[in-house]
């Protein structure tokens, strides 16, 4: 099969890389076609696997390509032909130009994949055509929850839709039809096999890009009333972004610069190691002024996987897998998940059996295994294209 991505690899997307390399180690052979590099210098060597950056070939390459796709599958290229009307030409540089050269290798395939609603849906259903495979998407957060208007035109014209979580079956549902079927396939987490640590200390990590949607100064401003009744409670947030200055200087406005710190961004592997050993996981994840959001962060279940006890918000897909083995409260409310988080430090002993309960609930349903599985089904049932 064939992945088409927007960009390879992609750190913060480590769902994407898992889901390949589960696919890969299950035993099924998955090509991966990026429109863009991603970036190969904070990853480790290998880390990716192999991929093919899709790129523009010479003028005579992409005339002889064109007119073989004519003169040997000319009703595919006709079909492509008519999607480009469709979607009102979108791409069509990339689906003239690119694709018709880089596709031919390919031929053969039987399902052609794609993650997000964005910019790689269009050339993932341009390649289902010309390789007469059936094509598939699966979608996240902000892609339908702030849409483009054309992915409700996209969405209809896939065999396919997978997406994260419960909570998103009914979004995707509201964009391109109540009747269609969508497929629910969790973005899976390694479980450790070493033994797990114990919950003690009051040390509190938070893992995430310092955007709004991320909740960090909700989880400083938590951190003030935590710090007052524990003052030996710490806060670590690890990741970098848009939002640091105000995170900085709402730690410096709280007095907090000797209770919490930024660290910046780390290598994953560095980052599991630091979360196996915190007292709390937390992530106040919230909703933009937009309607976006997280989905089901990922490393939600990396926490949970490592028997640590997490606090988190109701936002979106969150409730359905922290629900009995977590702390959930109300995105935004302040006292609320200050209150949780100190409910998780003081309380020692529930801590731990909601962490035991977590990696439990993460080793039954949400491994790297399930999600190979849950694809395999998805492209079982795609079959072949007549």
């Amino acid at each position: 099969m064939l992945y088409v991505l927007s960009k390879y690899p992609v750190l913060s997307e480590t769902f994407v890389r898992n889901e390949i390399a589960a696919l890969r180690t299950a035993g099924v052979r998955v090509d991966v076609l990026t429109l863009r590099a991603g970036s190969t210098g904070d990853v480790p060597e290998g880390w990716a696997g192999p991929f093919e950056v899709a790129r523009r070939p010479a003028l005579g390459v992409v005339v002889s390509s064109l007119v073989w796709w004519a003169l040997h599958h000319p009703v595919r290229l006709s079909k492509l032909v008519h999607l480009l009307l469709v979607l009102r030409g979108r791409d069509a540089r990339l689906a003239l130009t690119v694709l018709p050269s880089v596709l031919r290798p390919h031929i053969g395939v039987r399902s052609v994949h794609t993650h997000f609603g964005w910019r790689a849906s269009a050339p993932c259903l341009f390649a289902g055509l010309l390789l007469a495979a059936r094509s598939s998407v699966t979608l996240h957060a902000n892609d339908i929850y702030v849409p483009t208007d054309d992915l409700p035109r996209k969405l209809r014209r896939f065999d396919r839709l997978v997406t994260v979580c419960d909570y998103n079956v009914a979004v995707v549902r509201g964009l391109c039809g109540h009747d269609v079927d969508v497929f629910v396939v969790p973005c899976g987490v390694s479980v450790p096999v070493e033994p797990l640590a114990p919950v003690t200390g009051a040390r509190v990590l938070s893992v995430g890009r310092l955007v709004p949607k991320k909740g960090f100064v909700d989880l400083v401003a938590a951190m003030a009333v935590v710090v007052a009744q524990r003052p030996d409670a710490t806060l670590e947030i690890i990741g970098d972004g848009s939002g640091r200055l105000e995170v900085e200087e709402l730690i410096e406005r709280l007095h907090l610069t000797d209770a919490v710190t930024l660290s910046g961004s780390r290598p994953n592997g560095e980052v599991l190691d630091t979360m196996s050993s915190a007292s709390v996981f937390a992530l106040a994840c919230a909703w933009e002024d937009d309607g976006g959001s997280d989905a089901l962060p990922v490393v939600l279940r990396e926490a949970m996987a490592r028997g640590r006890p997490v606090v988190s918000t109701d936002v979106a897909g969150i409730p359905e897998t922290l629900d009995g083995v977590g702390w959930v409260v109300p995105s935004g409310d302040v006292p609320a998940l200050a209150d949780a988080l100190l409910e998780a430090l003081e309380d020692t002993q529930e801590a731990s059996r909601r962490g035991t309960a977590a990696r439990e609930r993460v080793s039954q349903h949400h491994t790297l295994r399930h999600t190979a599985e849950g694809m395999k089904r998805v492209f079982d049932m795609v079959g072949e294209r007549n």
